[in-house]
């Protein structure tokens, strides 16, 4: 804040006393904001709502999807030892149906690995094609006659 005291000059006058101009600050439109505020939005959403949600999902289904490999390894090793050693067939089939229980769990996380993969895809193709401003959309190109 500028003081006034009787005999100094102000900022905005000459040695003379002659009043000159001054360049005023730039005070930034509401409407300016709003359209920042809006651009900033338009790529928030999709990186919140798409890419996250798909990273996230490829990550807690791989975690799973590990898991169950494991058990399926083991399962088989269980199924072909029953099967060698075992002579009813009720212990056969009970192992391999341990198996097969294992081999759907594990094709179904492997799904949903895939689907949160493409999810993720779409939400960084989705940024990738958004104008950089607004108002900077180059029109469409004319026609060739």
């Amino acid at each position: 804040m500028i003081s006034f005291q009787p005999g100094k000059k102000l900022p905005h006058q000459s040695s003379r006393g002659k009043r000159i101009a001054v360049a005023q600050p730039k005070i930034s439109c509401l409407t300016t904001k709003v359209v920042e505020c809006h651009e900033t939005m338009i790529r928030i959403i999709p990186l919140l709502t798409i890419i996250v949600v798909g990273i996230a999902g490829i990550i807690i289904f791989g975690y799973y999807s590990l898991i169950d490999w494991d058990a399926l390894e083991k399962s088989y090793v269980n199924f072909a030892a029953v099967a060698q050693n075992s002579p009813e067939f009720a212990n056969v089939f009970v192992a391999e149906a341990e198996q097969n229980i294992h081999r759907i769990n594990l094709f179904a996380e492997g799904v949903w690995v895939l689907q949160s993969a493409m999810l993720a895809a779409i939400g960084f193709h989705g940024l990738c094609v958004l104008p950089r401003r607004i108002g900077s959309q180059t029109p469409p190109a004319k026609p060739v006659a």
